[in-house]
């Protein structure tokens, strides 16, 4: 029998960077953060938040373009493009480098030589671009706590207002509702009552439309989601991936999404029948077919 360390005998920048090419060799394909987790003597947190972004580490260790071949190819409309669907696969208007680089792979030196700057993306993308120095309405605040709920797979605490991806800080909630507490609370009576509002719209529908109701689900003019939805969606779910089961509160650096089953582009409503929680590798993956192979 082979003993062998299970862990890195050394943490320093060229320590993680090795160990990013050692199994970049193994799974001899796409370094995912999943992929790396498996196999590495590191969690892919640890090199994230060294290089500021998983795409900036592959960069560091050499593995941009083959990990992220598209990023040499892709032309800047694309790139914008793509800023513009992960804000909405996200529900967010103000999207971080560092959320378009753990989605994309591309990293902040291609966004730099392109662009000038990830503040240009924006404009062109016509999202926000200043996530402090304002203020927030309700919706945005409430907004703001279901993407951070979705990001750590749990309820989220004082202290993770202050950090990415968090971008309402935490003043605004204390000077609104008076503590954090009060905040999460008015958080879920918002969900719920905005589902609730939701479900008997659908029963007061005018009698002649009843038949074309109880059928299957029309679509919507919008494939935008109420936060009452996605709400309800992650907690029937459990916060998990429905394919392969991945939480954040589990495993880190998981980012989940509220999945169309049957693709909006292809006629999918935004029944809860029709929708699901996946993570960003399930669902990248899944592009707009109606199953994962």
């Amino acid at each position: 029998m082979k003993f062998e360390l299970q862990t890195l005998d050394s943490y320093e920048d060229d320590d993680l960077v090795e160990e990013l090419k050692r199994v970049s060799d193994l799974v001899n394909g796409r370094l995912t953060m999943s992929k790396f987790d498996e196999h590495s003597k590191v969690h892919s947190s640890t090199v994230r938040n060294r290089f500021n972004g998983w795409g900036n580490a592959l960069e560091k260790a050499g593995l941009g373009d083959e990990v992220s071949p598209q990023a040499r190819t892709i032309t800047d409309k694309q790139i914008v493009a793509l800023a513009k669907d992960i804000a909405q696969k996200l529900n967010t208007v103000f999207l971080t480098n560092k959320q378009f680089t753990q989605h994309t792979g591309i990293g902040q030196k291609t966004i730099l030589n392109r662009f000038g700057s990830w503040k240009e993306v924006l404009k062109r993308a016509e999202l926000e671009t200043v996530a402090l120095g304002r203020r927030y309405s309700d919706e945005e605040c409430f907004e703001n706590i279901l993407n951070l709920w979705m990001h750590y797979g749990r309820q989220p605490n004082y202290a993770e207002l202050k950090q990415p991806p968090s971008n309402v800080g935490a003043k605004a909630y204390i000077g609104r509702w008076g503590s954090w507490r009060k905040a999460l609370r008015a958080f879920v009576e918002n969900a719920s009552n905005t589902d609730k509002a939701n479900q008997e719209t659908e029963v007061n529908k005018p009698s002649e439309l009843k038949e074309e109701y109880e059928g299957t689900p029309k679509q919507a003019k919008s494939r935008s989601l109420s936060l009452g939805i996605r709400y309800k969606i992650l907690v029937r779910d459990n916060f998990r991936c429905v394919i392969c089961g991945r939480s954040p509160a589990i495993n880190l650096g998981t980012i989940l999404h509220i999945d169309h089953i049957l693709a909006w582009s292809k006629g999918g409503s935004n029944d809860p029948s029709n929708l699901r929680v996946l993570c960003s590798d399930c669902n990248f993956g899944k592009g707009d077919n109606h199953e994962i192979a």
